[in-house]
């Protein structure tokens, strides 16, 4: 990510509540998931997120060049 880019895994409106985006995020280290409105599809999302960092404990670290970046 040296160019200044920061990924951002989104998905288009109406998506399904597969939690498959949440390990795309994670497999990509983006600091950003957009993942819809309030909702089933977003919280299905949110919470796969927070298994995910239970699963992987002191391991799960956002990539902290990105966080600096984010923080500017």
């Amino acid at each position: 990510m040296s160019n200044g880019y920061v990924p951002v895994v989104s998905h288009r409106s109406g998506d399904t509540e597969y939690e498959t985006l949440a390990h795309i995020a994670v497999g990509f280290g983006a600091p950003i998931i957009k993942s819809g409105v309030l909702g089933g599809e977003r919280i299905v999302k949110l919470n796969e997120l927070i298994r995910i960092q239970d699963y992987m404990g002191k391991a799960a670290r956002m990539n902290q060049s990105l966080v600096q970046r984010l923080r500017h």
